[in-house]
């Protein structure tokens, strides 16, 4: 199996209690109010150097904040 982060506007991904830290290799849930290509790839370039220490983590990421669930 292959260790890959997760980066996902799929609201389906927003359980934690399925998806809980530490049961994944990480996913990022991208929440953004008007969410489109362009939109997501600001968001996602903005963050990107810190996604190496999100290993496990379940992470959400809006406009106004992120949220780090560690495990």
């Amino acid at each position: 199996m292959e260790s890959r982060f997760l980066i996902t506007q799929y609201l389906d991904f927003s359980d934690t209690r399925q998806f809980a830290p530490g049961t994944h290799p990480g996913l990022l849930l991208v929440r953004l109010r008007e969410p489109g290509a362009h939109a997501l790839v600001e968001a996602i370039n903005a963050i990107a150097s810190e996604i190496a220490d999100w290993a496990g983590c379940f992470v959400v990421l809006t406009e106004n904040k992120i949220r780090i669930k560690r495990p």
